[in-house]
């Protein structure tokens, strides 16, 4: 497919993949239902990629979890064969993770990357801040929740939610408006924010959009235009918003040529 906005919907039957193997500039979408094959067409992709020259150090193969990354490997090890490199899979936050250490301390003038908070550390951190929590600003049927760890690991989803969706305060602000049970949440999130600041910690979800923030700059992009020259997703209809704004600002619309994108 091809085109800031027209989209080319082509069938395929079995017998035409090697055409649609073929064709890898621009960003392609491959639709079917399970078991029909996507991740097959995928491994396939990276390698008719790796034989037409491609380095696969510069093929980013993304899936979700570290075991589906770990299998997709062996997948590609297999398909590739013996005596040749192939690529490796990675989980969206382990290549949002190298790209915060290795660019965030230039751009975002860090003497060394934010360390990464585990779950249940983020946890903590939230069951911290609330027990600091003003009682009056939060709905009475929460305000004693406040010291309730079951009640932290609730809002710590909330918030991971939130970030996955690319909610910021204003966006819980006018969301809230209408809900009483969230009234409080967007001041929460204010002063989430500003901790993981003061305490130099990013949790999983907030490392992606930071990852994003840093690919959008000129020299970061350049050197990740020279780094990935392909980014394969398999299953791409599971990404939430932030991880799909973190795949468009690795693969920029009418940016470096010869790119490409096959989910």
């Amino acid at each position: 497919m091809s085109g800031t906005s027209d989209v080319e919907e082509v069938r395929l039957a079995p017998e035409d993949w090697p055409g649609a193997l073929a064709t890898t500039d621009g960003p392609q979408l491959v639709v079917a239902g399970p078991g029909a094959g996507k991740t097959e067409f995928l491994v396939r992709r990276a390698v008719h990629l790796v034989t037409a020259g491609v380095e696969p150090a510069r093929i980013a193969v993304l899936t979700f979890s570290r075991r589906g990354a770990s299998e997709l490997t062996r997948r590609l090890r297999q398909a590739v064969g013996p005596g040749r490199t192939a690529p490796r899979a990675a989980t969206f936050h382990s290549l949002a993770a190298r790209i915060v250490e290795t660019h965030g301390p230039a751009v975002g003038g860090w003497s060394e990357p934010p360390a990464l908070l585990t779950g249940p550390e983020q946890v903590a951190l939230v069951a911290e801040l609330l027990v600091a929590e003003d009682r009056a600003v939060w709905p009475p049927g929460l305000a004693d929740l406040l010291g309730s760890r079951s009640f932290a690991e609730e809002v710590t989803d909330f918030v991971l939610r939130a970030r996955e969706h690319l909610l910021g305060g204003a966006d819980l602000a006018a969301a809230a408006a209408g809900r009483d049970d969230w009234r409080a949440m967007p001041g929460f999130l204010g002063r989430y924010d500003a901790a993981l600041s003061e305490r130099h910690r990013l949790d999983y979800a907030t490392l992606v959009v930071t990852a994003t923030r840093l690919a959008t700059d000129p020299a970061v992009a350049e050197a990740l235009g020279r780094d990935i020259e392909y980014v394969l997703v398999d299953e791409y209809q599971d990404t939430t918003p932030a991880q799909a704004a973190f795949l468009a600002a690795l693969l920029p619309v009418g940016g470096r040529p010869g790119r490409g994108a096959a989910p």
